[in-house]
């Protein structure tokens, strides 16, 4: 698989503190006698679900918004796994603009950059499909990428996407 836009790490980051602080709460309630049995408990109950959440958050970092395998694209609007869309289908990426699904500094929806994919007309088939939409929407034959939730976007990014679905369609044939 070829990593074409990447997930947004910083949100994540955030996250995997606060389940980080916890680790260390359950560890210390589980090593430290004076919390007697019921602190075992509770800090063994702590650890295990802080571990199960870390483990999941590194899942979730991992995921990329668009990869490319074989003759699909790989499309990741989904806490997990990615809806597979033929590479013939698609017809380029640009630049948009939509809501961040996050409020600016004084409460008002917020603006973010967006990564919007073309989709042939003629793959009515393809035109909708449900997505989580904190990370985009897919409708009317395009895929709407929020910038919240990628790695950052520019003209340079898009150029380089456009070139490696050009590269990737001429491998294909």
């Amino acid at each position: 698989m070829q990593r074409w836009l990447k997930n947004n790490k910083r949100p994540f980051h955030l996250v995997s503190g606060l389940g980080s602080g916890f680790l260390v709460l359950g560890i210390l309630l589980v090593c430290i006698p004076i919390f007697g049995f019921t602190g075992f408990i509770a800090g063994t109950i702590i650890l295990v679900m802080s571990t199960l959440a870390l483990i999941g958050l590194q899942l979730l970092m991992r995921q990329s918004r668009l990869a490319w395998q074989g003759e699909d694209l790989l499309v990741g609007l989904d806490w997990f796994g990615y809806q597979r869309v033929p590479l013939e289908i698609v017809e380029c990426f640009f630049i948009g603009q939509g809501a961040s699904m996050m409020p600016d500094e004084e409460g008002n929806p917020g603006e973010a950059v967006t990564v919007v994919v073309r989709l042939a007309d003629a793959a009515k088939d393809w035109h909708r499909r449900d997505v989580n939409p904190k990370f985009g929407q897919w409708c009317d034959g395009y895929i709407t990428i929020r910038g919240t939730w990628s790695e950052p976007l520019d003209g340079d990014k898009l150029k380089e996407m456009n070139a490696l679905l050009l590269a990737a369609k001429k491998r294909g044939k």
